[in-house]
């Protein structure tokens, strides 16, 4: 294929169904966005408990945004970020019903039963974090991430918001950019999913964002951010990567000693 399409291969049942949502919005938002995203051409066909046995897509093409410097450039490329959100986050609701978007996983598990609403899954990230990671913190960092956590999870203000389409990994290694022409791609929406808009949305990008707000924005990405290198503990444990857990386990470290 000279290296123009990216092939996926799903080894478990849950996983290839996980793909078929992927497939359903990618082929549902294609044109309420103008950036280039990944589109599925060709699709394998169902192979006992597997609804999909393969996914292909035309490979995107340009430069991670984690790889280009600070600069001028980058800040251009900033408001075609803000806009790009912007316009997944207001793609109607109808839309989203027909494609039969869940919510937002926040463990990740690919998993038939996920979560009923936005406070349940993050309940169960909760629920991972204290199994899993807390006995690897220090004792005084151990007593700040649970009551912070619980706090929020307390309040029902913090549930009060419009839920919107996430990409959901929304990191700079995920954005492509031709660096000729400033034109963004966005791949890797696996866990494309319903929630809170201030999920996805970095400080940076703010001047640029134009999308659904509310008053306790700005507090609730702020907490979403200190939880974020949880999901680096919870995979690296996972695969086994001491390195990603260490690391990880630093950044809890800082946010929260």
């Amino acid at each position: 294929m000279n290296h123009a399409f990216v092939f996926r291969i799903p080894k478990r049942p849950a996983v290839a169904r996980q793909m078929c949502k992927e497939i359903r919005v990618l082929e549902a938002i294609l044109p309420y966005v103008k950036s280039r995203i990944p589109l599925p051409e060709w699709i394998g066909p169902a192979d006992g408990d597997f609804p999909v046995s393969a996914v292909g897509y035309r490979k995107l093409l340009g430069t991670p945004l984690s790889e280009i410097p600070p600069g001028s450039m980058k800040n251009r490329l900033l408001s075609g970020v803000g806009n790009f959100l912007s316009e997944l986050h207001s793609i109607p609701k109808g839309v989203l019903k027909q494609a039969d978007v869940p919510w937002f996983r926040w463990t990740g598990e690919q998993r038939d039963d996920g979560p009923r609403n936005w406070r349940e899954g993050l309940q169960k990230f909760m629920d991972r974090i204290r199994q899993d990671a807390i006995p690897l913190l220090r004792c005084p960092v151990r007593e700040n991430v649970i009551g912070g956590i619980e706090r929020f999870l307390a309040g029902p203000q913090n549930f009060q918001f419009e839920a919107v389409l996430l990409h959901g990994d929304f990191a700079p290694e995920h954005i492509l950019v031709n660096t000729e022409t400033g034109n963004i791609g966005v791949i890797d929406f696996g866990d494309c999913e319903m929630g809170d808009p201030a999920y996805d949305v970095w400080h940076e990008l703010m001047p640029f964002y134009d999308g659904p707000m509310d008053e306790l924005f700005f507090e609730r990405q702020r907490f979403y951010r200190k939880l974020a290198p949880f999901h680096g503990v919870l995979h690296g444990l996972l695969v086994r990567d001491d390195v990603l857990v260490r690391n990880a386990l630093r950044q809890v470290d800082a946010e929260f000693g």
